[in-house]
């Protein structure tokens, strides 16, 4: 028999269960007027039993294998957030070493500049904006003064310029963004656009149907599209027919305006970030600031494929301060300092491994190895002077913001402009300083001059895409195969005859001949000796060196007997000790 299960009672009683079913049959009353007397009964339920049978078909659990779970890293492709600046510049020369810290301090991956009012080739503006570590991209306009279109971008986007779009009513720039090799091999490509847009102010009957154009092109050939720039059209005007017409075009074709707020020094929304197939977030426009421009910095962030080239730079350091030498000198052992070591013989090669051994693990325990990452420094020549004018052109500022009087807006400005020429002042005096420290270095003069004045160079090769890697491969398989063969194919030498050389002999000052003297022992050297060579090796160290040049220099009072001993006895004995034989090569790829 089955175990029964009681449950708590039931309110309602058998009685006036059947009652209701039967309906008015029992009861003169109808059911809404039934006074139901209420009873409690006790609930009994019981589990259902599975019978078990023996089948011969089945599962053995002997011959499964366990399979070990390994945790997989995370893929560098993944969706991180774009941080993009948008600024009507109007004219960047004089300011564009506050373009350079605006880029810092907002943390901007992308700026885009409109109005740039800089001629075809002109970079010595656009590359004192760039910070460290940024590339850049214009476009000028070809005839007449004024408009003008650049983009400053991190060098480790793959953000490729592209040319054809050009029209009469406005200036447009267009960068591609290279997707990551892993998105490649997974299928899930997408091509993705940044468009930097200026409109001048004007007749706008062209401008609508080239714009109309130019979207449906957009929107046909890319996934997600962000346009960004200063187009002239008064968006927060409710009745402006450029305005009306304009909203049309870009909800026709499916794009979304993202801007709520005015853009400019008279209160207007002309500075628009339109996006198609990608959401903006986080979307902020920045207070006036009257010595930059009269337009607002917009900065906003996208989430977009992370489709960096490089991975973030370490290497390992120790901490050589002045308290290293006594430590370093406390914790070596006391038959070291007293220089008696072991009396037993043992052989050169153990004599030099227990000399490393005591050198390598004693600076360990005092200045152990630890990994940092490479910063770059984006402004070298941001200095004290520079930095305490930021904090006090910013206390200013906040004055002005929260006060709202005339004075502290007239001071802000002034120390703006203060900022502003301490800046050049700091970037000029730290490049003539460079300049005066590698004035013997003509290649370093060169690539200085060249980065100031030239045109940035990407930093990856954007081979055309019909070419593989396995043909980049095979193009030199082939290369070094057809050279090979036609070495083989060489006659072999007859013979080499040396060439007669119309010279007399070296008189020797012994007047014997050269075969008959012979190197038979190497000279042992003194103390005296060893500590020139020392003091007058250059600093560098080798990655096989126990302890660094530099502390071999400040320890040779007790590291001296030591190795005058490995040396003496390897020139006695013409024998290299092993841990000695070996090198470390870094070789120079150049082609």
């Amino acid at each position: 028999m089955p175990v029964t299960q009681t449950h708590g009672p039931t309110p309602l009683s058998a009685r006036c269960v059947s009652e209701l079913e039967i309906g008015n049959s029992t009861h003169p009353h109808p059911i809404s007027e039934l006074e139901i007397s209420i009873h409690y009964i006790e609930t009994v339920s019981a589990p259902r039993i599975y019978a078990k049978f023996k089948a011969n078909h089945g599962v053995n659990a002997d011959n499964l294998i366990t399979l070990k779970l390994k945790h997989v890293a995370a893929s560098s492709c993944c969706e991180s957030l774009l941080k993009i600046g948008l600024l009507n510049v109007r004219s960047l020369a004089p300011k564009a070493l506050l373009v350079n810290k605006l880029i810092t301090d907002h943390n901007l991956k992308v700026l885009c500049l409109t109005e740039t009012w800089l001629r075809p080739g002109e970079y010595v503006a656009l590359n004192e904006a760039s910070p460290v570590g940024f590339l850049s991209t214009q476009v000028s306009r070809q005839s007449g003064r004024g408009g003008g279109i650049a983009a400053i971008y991190q060098s480790t986007l793959r953000l490729t310029p592209k040319c054809g779009h050009t029209f009469s009513s406005f200036e447009v720039l267009s960068m591609n963004c290279v997707q990551h090799d892993l998105a490649k091999i997974r299928g899930n490509m997408q091509s993705s656009f940044l468009v930097s847009v200026y409109r001048p102010p004007g007749p706008y009957s062209d401008f609508l149907i080239e714009f109309a154009e130019f979207l449906s092109c957009l929107a046909i050939s890319a996934d997600k599209v962000v346009i960004v720039g200063d187009f002239n059209i008064h968006v927060d005007k409710p009745g402006d027919p450029l305005g009306t017409a304009f909203a049309s075009i870009i909800d026709s074709v499916g794009f979304k305006q993202n801007v709520c707020g005015p853009t400019h020094y008279h209160s207007h929304t002309l500075d628009l970030v339109l996006s198609y197939g990608i959401n903006v977030i986080n979307l902020t426009i920045a207070p006036h600031n009257p010595v930059l421009s009269d337009h607002f910095l917009i900065t906003f962030e996208i989430e977009a494929t992370t489709t960096s080239i490089s991975k973030p730079r370490h290497y390992y350091s120790r901490s050589l301060n002045s308290d290293v030498i006594p430590k370093f000198i406390d914790l070596l052992p006391e038959s070291f300092l007293s220089n008696k070591g072991n009396t037993t013989e043992v052989s050169l090669d153990e004599l030099t491994n227990q000399l490393s051994f005591t050198l390598r693990s004693t600076l360990d325990m005092v200045a152990p190895l630890k990994r940092k990452f490479c910063r770059k420094n984006r402004t070298p020549w941001y200095n004290d002077t520079t930095r305490a004018l930021k904090q006090s052109t910013r206390k200013l500022e906040r004055k002005w913001r929260s006060a709202k009087l005339e004075v502290f807006h007239l001071a802000w400005k002034d120390s703006l402009l203060q900022y502003k020429q301490a800046l050049v002042s700091a970037r000029s005096a730290f490049f003539s300083k460079l300049i005066e420290q590698n004035k013997c270095n003509p290649k370093f003069l060169f690539s200085t001059v060249d980065n100031l004045t030239k045109k940035p160079s990407s930093e990856f090769s954007s081979y055309p895409s019909v070419y593989s890697s396995n043909d980049f491969m095979n193009f030199f398989n082939q290369k070094i195969e057809a050279i090979r063969d036609q070495i083989s194919k060489l006659p072999p030498p007859l013979g080499i005859t040396p060439p007669i050389i119309n010279e007399q002999p070296r008189s020797w000052s012994t007047q014997e001949d050269v075969s008959t003297v012979a190197l038979n022992c190497f000279k042992p050297i003194d103390m005296e000796e060893l500590s020139k060579l020392v003091m007058s090796s250059k600093p560098t160290t080798c990655l096989l060196d126990p302890i660094p040049t530099k502390l071999v220099k400040e320890l040779f009072p007790i590291l001296g007997q030591h190795m005058l001993k490995i040396i003496n006895t390897s020139l006695v004995t013409g024998y290299v000790p092993e841990p000695l034989k070996m090198a470390v090569i870094k070789p120079l790829l150049k082609k």
